[in-house]
C-alpha cells in the first residue's frame, strides 16, 4: 500500500520511481538500456549545513541522489554532476511521480521533466532550476538560495566535470 502525504509519495516509492524515470529519460536520449541508471537512485543527506549552504559527497558512480528535505537532486552521469531543485519552476509547485509515465510531473500545468532537470513536455514552462556547484576535494558545495533558472546566464555552466 502506498502512503500519500499532501499529494506526495512516500520516500521509498519516490526513489523506486525515480530510478525508472532516470532510465527512461536516458533511453529517450538514445542511450542503451545498460547505460541507464535505473538501479542507482538513492536518498542522501548533507554532510554539513551552514546557513543556506549544503555539502554533499560526490557520488562515486553514475546515478541520482535525492535530498528530499532540502529539495535537491544530484545527478551524476557520463563524467558530469548536476544539482537541481525538485520544485517546478512554475510557481514552486511540488513535483510528483506519475506511476504510468515514470517521470517527474507538475500537476499545476502538466509539465514533465527528466531526472537531470530538462523539460520534456507540458505547457509554458522551462527546465528545472539548477544550483551552481563548487568542488571541495571529494565533496560538492551548493547554495540553496542561489538557484539558476534555465533562462539565466550560468545555467548551462552549472555542471561539475568529474
Amino acid at each position: 500500500m502506498t502512503t500519500h502525504t499532501c499529494g506526495l509519495l512516500d520516500r521509498r516509492l519516490f526513489l523506486r520511481r525515480a530510478a525508472v524515470a532516470v532510465g527512461s529519460a536516458l533511453m529517450l536520449d538514445g542511450l542503451a538500456a545498460g547505460d541507464a541508471l535505473a538501479d542507482t537512485v538513492r536518498a542522501i543527506t548533507p554532510l554539513s549545513t551552514a546557513r543556506r549552504t549544503r555539502t554533499y559527497a560526490i557520488p562515486g558512480a553514475d546515478g541520482v541522489s535525492v535530498d528530499a528535505a532540502d529539495g535537491v537532486a544530484l545527478a551524476r552521469w557520463k563524467g558530469k554532476l548536476y544539482a537541481f531543485s525538485l520544485e517546478c519552476p512554475h510557481k514552486g509547485v511540488d513535483l510528483q511521480w506519475r506511476e504510468g509515465e515514470q517521470q517527474l510531473y507538475c500537476p499545476k500545468h502538466k509539465a514533465r521533466f527528466s531526472p537531470n532537470g530538462a523539460h520534456l513536455s507540458g505547457r509554458m514552462t522551462r527546465d528545472l532550476d539548477r544550483f551552481g556547484l563548487v568542488r571541495q576535494g571529494p565533496n560538492v558545495v551548493l547554495a540553496l538560495d542561489a538557484r539558476l533558472s534555465s533562462t539565466a546566464a550560468g545555467w548551462g555552466g552549472a555542471v561539475l566535470t568529474l
